[in-house]
């Protein structure tokens, strides 16, 4: 056994895990890693290996900085070598493949501030270990797209096809998605998403937004996808009230407000033609599009609002309803339109009754 392997079946020992059957113990993921230190992220499936039944992937994760040291585990010391590292991630393909594990992926944590000879020598290890896909991850979200696409362009020619070139980006800088559609452009055959972009810090790619993007650009991308657009967001939606997390006002595709309008101008568009200020349409994501009065709504969606009424107001009164529900409005945020219609038909109900009483 390799002292790696001594130092860990040791450890593992001590806390009482480790026999066939037995449950992992949170972050114990070293059993078929001698150096990754995350190999299988999910605890259960090391149960299901110990048990006898090979999964038909398995993700070994390695960081791609030279001197990483804060991210290996105590018992390795404060560093590690290029050549140690290279011949650690071999044993480790090697040993999945022993396992009968034929679909192994290879991940390079902080690939994009990692160095070329580095990189390209994890790479071309793993594959000639046995890997079947290289992950590339903007793991700090520090990568612009061009950044990040001639990365993937690099390992890319360093692992020609059938290998696999994947992606993992990070959304520090807001730019994701960006590098995501960056890297397929630049031959990734495949890219790794998240429901709502939830992940780490400011999050992951955004499933919806990629999704979008390919439903839309597939003529000039050249790429397309099999998502159900319209069950998207019913599943964000359940994601939302299993974690706890607000529905936010402004995200694309998702946001509470991704199909609103708010502004005079662009509302007075949307009456006439929806598209005149709509590319992405709501209904492909299970959504509807709303006009929302706010303070920089204009008059135009006003007079919708009494038309709908069927109430007749002259100039005068009109300036006045402006006054009071758009250009004074005491609440800051915006109002779906139903909502002010009805306080306006309570408003002008009340009117006419007064008019009308002797």
């Amino acid at each position: 056994m390799l002292p790696w392997a001594e130092a860990v079946t040791k450890e593992r020992r001590a806390k009482g895990a480790g026999n066939p059957g037995e449950s992992c113990l949170p972050g114990d993921v070293f059993l078929v890693s001698p150096f990754l230190y995350k190999i299988i992220q999910t605890p259960s499936v090391i149960a299901i290996l110990w048990e006898g039944n090979v999964p038909a992937v398995v993700q070994i994760f390695l960081d791609g900085r030279p001197h990483a040291k804060d991210a290996f585990p105590s018992w390795m010391g404060d560093s590690i070598g290029r050549w140690e590292r290279d011949t650690l991630v071999v044993d480790t393909v090697g040993f999945a493949l022993s396992l009968g594990i034929t679909d192994i992926a290879v991940g390079i944590e902080d690939a994009s501030r990692g160095e070329d000879d580095l990189l390209r020598a994890l790479t071309e290890a793993a594959v000639d270990a046995g890997s079947t896909c290289i992950i590339l991850a903007d793991t700090t979200g520090c990568h612009t797209p061009e950044e990040f696409g001639a990365l993937i362009g690099k390992i890319r020619r360093w692992a020609p096809p059938p290998i696999k070139v994947s992606t993992h980006c990070h959304n520090d800088f807001g730019l994701a998605t960006a590098n995501t559609l960056a890297g397929l452009a630049a031959g990734a055959d495949e890219i790794q998403v998240a429901l709502g972009g939830i992940g780490e810090r400011a999050g992951n790619t955004s499933l919806e937004e990629v999704a979008a993007v390919l439903a839309y650009k597939t003529e000039s991308l050249g790429m397309t996808t099999g998502i159900r657009l319209e069950a998207m967001y019913a599943a964000y939606n359940r994601l939302r009230e299993i974690i706890r997390l607000e529905e936010p006002r402004n995200k694309a595709i998702f946001g509470t407000y991704a199909f609103g309008t708010a502004a005079g101008i662009h509302q007075q568009g949307m009456l006439s033609d929806p598209s005149t200020y709509e590319y992405v349409e709501p209904a492909r994501f299970g959504r509807e599009r709303s006009l929302l009065i706010g303070r920089h709504s204009g008059r135009t969606v006003l007079r919708h609002l009494i038309e709908q009424l069927d109430v007749r107001v002259d100039e005068a009164e009109l300036d006045e309803l402006y006054r009071v529900h758009i250009a004074e409005r005491e609440q800051g945020d915006c109002e779906d339109l139903a909502v002010v219609r009805e306080r306006l038909a309570r408003e002008l109900r009340t009117r006419l009754s007064v008019a009308a009483a002797p």
